[in-house]
């Protein structure tokens, strides 16, 4: 106790007994070669004047593992392509945003190393390092506490984290087979939002967005999510083209239908109006392709 108590005092007065920030600090104090263990005497060592004066000094939890992060390449590559997926990751999905943002990788040189191998070595590291954790014996990982998370994301400013959620986003958007985009269609629109926002949108960004919405909108309604749904059915039908009901008759109609269902749905009754007027004057709309919303419509009234 007498060999610790020094110690004991600094760690507590540094983290206020917070359990979680006490090992993030002996992990941080390990790193700087502050803390080591002597073979010969079989126990940990340390100078307790290099640890006042060289221990970090960060405020919080995720200034602490900020700065490590910053002074770790790798894991500062790789946690926060993790951190933008959330919580749980799949070794697989990190695969395929490493893969998809390799061009600007500076840390990958594909003479030396393999993406897989890339991958595989730095998630043993940061599972090593304290950052996280695997998931039973298959590909799932998690961040072992919601600050490292927030800490892999805070590395970068915020305009620069906003371009990293909209490359990331924007690569499972595109990359994704059906189910898994299905899966992950909240948290991918959720990725491209600001990006998007911040940006003057193109035309490919328009429809992949409008068909992202579209999804989403239709998970929700199955969801019984209804206000959320009718949420991304609007946001769907502001990126409709304007000669829409011409160039893609059957989506331009599925989503108003979609629409009025959710309207109806939440009890907006005046908006379920408009909306069945619009289709019903549209000119281009087969009478038998007005039976859905008129069952609406009658409903409503």
């Amino acid at each position: 106790l007498d060999d610790t108590y020094d110690l004991a005092v600094i760690l507590h007065n540094k983290t206020q007994g917070n359990i979680f920030f006490v090992v993030q600090l002996l992990v941080a104090m390990l790193q700087k070669g502050l803390l080591e263990f002597n073979f010969g005497l079989m126990k940990w060592i340390w100078s307790i004047d290099d640890v006042k004066e060289r221990t970090p000094v960060a405020e919080n939890v995720v200034d602490l593992v900020k700065e490590q992060l910053l002074n770790d390449a790798e894991a500062n590559h790789l946690l926060p392509l993790a951190a933008c997926i959330g919580s749980k990751f799949d070794r697989d999905l990190l695969l395929l945003l490493v893969e998809g943002s390799r061009s600007a990788d500076t840390t990958i040189t594909e003479n030396t190393i393999t993406i897989d191998l890339f991958v595989d070595k730095n998630l043993e590291r940061c599972q090593r390092n304290g950052y996280i954790d695997r998931i039973g014996s298959g590909n799932g990982y998690r961040f072992i506490h919601d600050r490292i998370q927030e800490a892999a994301l805070a590395v970068y400013e915020a305009d620069v984290r906003v371009g990293l959620e909209y490359q990331v986003g924007r690569i499972l958007a595109t990359k994704l087979p059906h189910d898994q985009l299905e899966a992950m269609v909240f948290t991918i629109l959720g990725l491209l939002k600001n990006g998007l926002e911040r940006s003057h949108m193109h035309d490919e960004e328009k429809v992949m967005l409008l068909n992202l919405n579209i999804l989403a909108g239709n998970k929700a309604m199955s969801c019984s999510a209804f206000q959320p749904a009718r949420n991304y059915f609007n946001a769907a039908i502001e990126l409709l083209p304007e000669d829409a009901w011409t160039s893609d008759y059957q989506l331009t109609l599925d989503l108003y239908s979609s629409m009025v269902e959710a309207e109806y749905s939440v009890a907006n009754f005046p908006a379920v109006q408009v909306l069945c007027d619009t289709v019903m004057k549209e000119a281009v709309v087969l009478a038998s392709d007005k039976l859905r919303v008129c069952n609406v419509m009658i409903a409503a009234l």
